[in-house]
């Protein structure tokens, strides 16, 4: 099968009129957000596992770790997040959320200070863009439909390396020049994911089919 097209989703105008430039420099505590299913293929256990290094690292009490996590979740990988949070002594370092309407989803973004993203197996990633469009910096693994929407305008690591993911952190939540670069590619490279745009690239494959 060979792609005519590659048109990717808008994001909504809700999210946009919230960005803003991010300063984590007179932060105590700095709030990392994870947002998805509890499901193997996206990989909430490297999260884990990073925020667990940080901790051995003396960050206990630097950051605070918010996963929100979607409404359909698989029982068995639920279980073995909640005993890796265990395992690591993570409880007050991990706050799960249940699943949030649209417009508490919003607010969530606004509160946190830096997003991280480990699913390797979508073709897109709704929520790295919504992430971006606030103003987030955000931190994606080198593979996958998050790497293509957010180009180099994250930072990057490699797949299912949680001790690389770890570094990341660590180097944007102590680095206020490196905060603030990364959260004004965020938004810059969320505007140009625009519903009329996609709208208009669909509109434009219709009607070249029709009249092919």
């Amino acid at each position: 099968v060979k792609a005519s097209a590659v048109i990717h989703h808008g994001v909504l105008n809700s999210f946009k009129k919230c960005g803003k430039v991010r300063d984590i420099g007179s932060r105590e505590r700095i709030k990392i957000l994870w947002v998805g299913r509890l499901h193997p293929y996206k990989l909430p256990d490297v999260f884990i596992k990073a925020i667990a290094l940080l901790n051995k690292l003396g960050y206990k009490n630097r950051i605070l770790s918010i996963m929100k996590i979607g409404k359909y979740n698989c029982s068995q990988t639920k279980k073995y997040i909640h005993s890796l949070i265990k395992e690591y002594n993570l409880t007050n370092l991990i706050l799960i959320d249940r699943f949030l309407p649209q417009k508490n989803v919003i607010d969530l973004y606004k509160y946190a200070d830096l997003y991280v993203h480990t699913s390797i197996y979508e073709a897109f990633g709704l929520s790295v863009v919504e992430a971006m469009a606030t103003g987030l910096p955000v931190i994606v693994p080198k593979m996958g439909g998050s790497y293509e929407v957010a180009g180099n305008r994250a930072l990057a690591y490699k797949p299912n390396d949680h001790y690389e993911l770890a570094e990341l952190i660590e180097q944007i939540i102590n680095d206020t020049e490196l905060y603030i670069k990364y959260s004004r590619y965020s938004l810059n490279r969320a505007n140009q994911f625009n519903w009329k745009k996609t709208v208009a690239k669909y509109v434009d494959i219709y009607m070249r089919l029709i009249n092919y």
